[in-house]
């Protein structure tokens, strides 16, 4: 068999150039798909994980909490908060012996109350999203570059941790008391 010349790949998807008597030849690497096992090994990981839920803190089991959302008139984070309401307990457990715990759950009180300023006219589903957009900047400014955070763990902790202020009555309003 005859070799009609260099033989050139590129399996990481990249460029590959080479040359012969003056003339430049670029070939482009075909972008690979994922492998079907690989895909299917994350899927199973994923539905093997244990995540310890904790349905006690679900907000429909909580009479106050369902009052303060009624009251408050929140759709949006109902939802988000009703998701993310399994870790109360974990939240609480870490935070006992964080020593900035109370200036941390005020940091949030402080954001909630300049969004009702800035915004006065916005429901608080848009006020909520001010606070988390703004904890986001927060978190990304301070992140290491170096061992940058994933988005999906960045945004599932501040919603645990927003959560988490709203059950301690840091952000949104309280309902007022019946009787």
């Amino acid at each position: 068999m005859k070799n009609n010349g260099p033989q050139v790949t590129a399996s990481d998807q990249s460029v590959a150039i080479y040359g012969k008597k003056n003339t430049v030849n670029q070939i482009m690497a075909r972008p690979r798909e994922p492998k079907r096992a690989f895909v299917f090994d994350v899927c199973k990981t994923i539905v093997e994980k244990n995540f310890e839920e904790n349905v006690e803190y679900s907000i429909s089991d909580n009479v106050n909490w369902t009052k303060k959302i009624e009251y408050n008139e929140i759709v949006k984070y109902e939802m988000i908060f009703d998701e993310y309401s399994f870790a109360r307990e974990d939240i609480e457990e870490l935070l006992s012996g964080y020593e900035n715990r109370t200036k941390l759950i005020r940091n949030f009180k402080t954001l909630y109350i300049d969004s009702v300023c800035k915004y006065p006219s916005e429901n608080n589903d848009f006020r909520l999203d001010w606070v988390f957009e703004s904890l986001c900047s927060i978190v990304d400014e301070a992140s290491d570059p170096t061992n940058p955070i994933y988005i999906e763990d960045r945004n599932q902790a501040i919603y645990q941790l927003m959560f988490y202020a709203f059950t301690k009555c840091q952000i949104l309003e309280k309902p007022p008391k019946e009787g």
